[in-house]
């Protein structure tokens, strides 16, 4: 790796902040943007980004001349690690006692930092989720709030303290770009599983760890565009795929949860779940279903449904996204 604009981490009130960007051939336009929306936090922080593309032109002289109110470390990796793997690499690397994520092409508010390290103080949590709002390729504001426009999705509608370990082994209750966490308690779960993404990995392991939090400002402003393919149906297009990615993920999460956490009360719970989703079992997802009742139903539907007509929905469903 190629270290560049090494500056010392800053420091707001013997509290450091480190913010982590892992690039990966990002759109100089909304990466502008993006960092200089880092560049007006009302709070200290320093600035780690790793280029994830080796072959790639360095991107160290453009976040130079977006980044200069803060520090800031520029990484050329080596290796293409992928996103997983770039991200732990840059948390191995992390000063400071808070880390926060970070896309390459969403848009911070001013305080974002500010009011998420304030709540975490607050609550005594060890890792924050806040609300977001989303945004298309030119700014424009399309949902002011995601948790408001999705009542009925317990993933962004959580409160502060409440216990979420067994339901975020499935889904993701902490959503990258959202999170804050305490750096010991994010450096704790590295290694990062490489069939587990890093944000979903973070917050079922600090939800065993400690209390979590939510703030429920939007802080964030995510760009939904072209390029950035999300949600439960990316890479899905048939049932096998289902199985052999969702499925196999999630069983491989909480069989590496077990690992790390061997007497944690939710384990009969967490795994259960798991092992009933890869015998594709029923009764054990009836059993079960408290661990998320939505992936449950629709892992029984899909059990009883053909392939062809599942194909068919997945592409109805795909096409009014």
């Amino acid at each position: 790796m190629n270290l560049g604009g090494f500056l010392e981490i800053e420091m707001g009130n013997d509290i450091g902040v480190c913010v982590l960007l892992s690039a990966y051939k990002p759109d100089l336009k909304f990466f502008a943007e993006q960092l200089d929306s880092i560049d007006k936090q009302t709070f200290p922080l320093t600035l780690l980004v790793r280029n994830d593309c080796p072959e790639s032109d360095s991107l160290e002289r453009f976040i130079q001349a977006h980044i200069t109110k803060n520090a800031y470390r520029y990484y050329h990796g080596d290796n293409n690690l992928g996103y997983v793997k770039s991200f732990e690499a840059l948390l191995s690397l992390a000063e400071g006692d808070y880390v926060v994520l970070c896309d390459q092409d969403d848009i911070w508010e001013p305080n974002r930092v500010e009011v998420s390290l304030n709540h975490m103080l607050e609550e005594g949590s060890i890792l924050d989720v806040c609300d977001r709002s989303v945004i298309d390729e030119n700014g424009n504001i399309l949902v002011k709030s995601y948790r408001k426009a999705h009542p009925n999705s317990p993933e962004v509608n959580w409160c502060s303290g409440e216990d979420i370990t067994v339901q975020a082994a499935s889904v993701c209750y902490g959503i990258g770009m959202a999170l804050m966490l305490d750096a010991s308690a994010a450096k704790s779960m590295i290694p990062f599983p490489e069939s587990t993404a890093h944000d979903l990995w973070l917050t079922l392991g600090c939800s065993e760890l400690g209390k979590c939090s939510f703030t429920m400002t939007p802080l964030v402003k995510y760009r939904r565009h072209g390029g950035n393919e999300t949600g439960f149906l990316a890479g899905v297009s048939s049932k096998d795929d289902w199985y052999s990615t969702r499925v196999k993920n999630r069983v491989d999460t909480a069989r590496r949860f077990a690992d790390r956490f061997p007497d944690s009360p939710h384990l009969k719970e967490i795994l259960g779940f798991a092992e009933a989703r890869e015998r594709r079992s029923i009764i054990g997802l009836l059993k079960y279903r408290r661990a998320c009742p939505s992936i449950a139903k629709a892992d029984i539907i899909i059990r009883l449904m053909p392939n062809w007509l599942f194909i068919l929905i997945l592409k109805e469903l795909k096409a009014a996204r």
